[in-house]
């Protein structure tokens, strides 16, 4: 889909969700808007996310009959709300990973190619944890800078996925800067030597990226059209791990842990994940984006 959703219109079609009937295919407007007010939205948020999600064609309302003669308003997913959410029902992902902000972005190359209509392409958070193989701050971290990084590029468009030279101020195998680059080429298509080449001197992704450069922050985004930059740093410090983890991460590691322990500690992990990717989404002091002069 090439909807970007507000962290409100994807908290609902969640919540819808997690709370449809046992032998029916909707939820109550009740029961949506008790999860929404659970998680820290006014009945107002709520009435709103669900009006423009209709709006949208992902859900529909409808009248429901109970059992006992009365009636109440319920809301069901369209077609086109099932194919967003399906990602997330297939892989049985965490919850809020649906409530982490999406990217839309248009990738020439794809196109050229068929690929996609426009060449517009829409990433989630999911996206990146299947990249990475696995969901944690860094991978985290990673995800929402870039997709910062690019709206701050692109602020009246489309983000031109192939179109951002990036630099690192690590070295490529210093730490997590690797798993980082991926993210960033997800997002941004940029590559390093080992990037396609391009299609007779156009689209190449090979050598746009680079590491251990002398930028001021961790990382450099530079648009190839006009040469706007921006500085980018994470700083995770406001999202502390819960005391409790890392003695649970040793037993499971130590196979001492028993069922109970190991999804305490999964629980954990993935609730400092989300902190950085739903309670600390637009969150200026975490991610720290700075416009950098052009030539500099």
């Amino acid at each position: 889909m090439t909807l970007e959703l507000d962290a409100g219109e994807l908290a609902a079609l969640a919540a819808l969700t997690r709370n449809r009937a046992p032998a029916g295919d909707h939820a109550s407007g009740h029961d949506i808007r008790q999860q929404l007010s659970r998680e820290g939205y006014s009945r107002r948020d709520a009435v709103l996310a669900l009006r423009s999600l209709i709006a949208r064609g992902l859900l529909e309302r409808l009248r429901v009959d109970d059992a006992e003669g009365f009636f109440y308003t319920g809301y069901r997913l369209t077609r086109a709300g099932l194919a967003l959410l399906g990602e997330y029902r297939s892989m049985q992902f965490p919850d809020f990973f649906a409530l982490a902000p999406r990217i839309v972005v248009r990738d020439r190359l794809a196109e050229l190619l068929g690929a996609a209509k426009e060449g517009v392409l829409e990433y989630g958070y999911a996206d990146a944890v299947k990249l990475a193989g696995h969901s944690c701050p860094t991978v985290a971290a990673a995800y929402m800078l870039t997709l910062h990084a690019l709206r701050a590029l692109y602020p009246d468009a489309l983000p031109e996925r192939g179109g951002v030279r990036v630099e690192f101020a690590a070295p490529f195998d210093e730490g997590v800067t690797g798993v980082i680059a991926s993210i960033v080429t997800l997002l941004t298509g940029a590559a390093q030597d080992g990037g396609f080449k391009g299609i007779a001197g156009h689209h190449a992704r090979r050598n746009l990226q680079h590491f251990g450069c002398d930028v001021p922050l961790q990382i450099r985004f530079m648009r190839l059209d006009n040469g706007a930059t921006v500085d980018a740093a994470a700083d995770l410090s406001a999202t502390s791990a819960d005391p409790a983890m890392m003695p649970l991460l040793h037993a499971c590691i130590a196979g001492r842990a028993d069922p109970a322990q190991r999804r305490q500690f999964a629980d954990l992990w993935q609730q400092r994940v989300r902190s950085i990717v739903v309670d600390h989404a637009e969150d200026k002091q975490m991610f720290r984006m700075v416009a950098a002069a052009q030539g500099n």
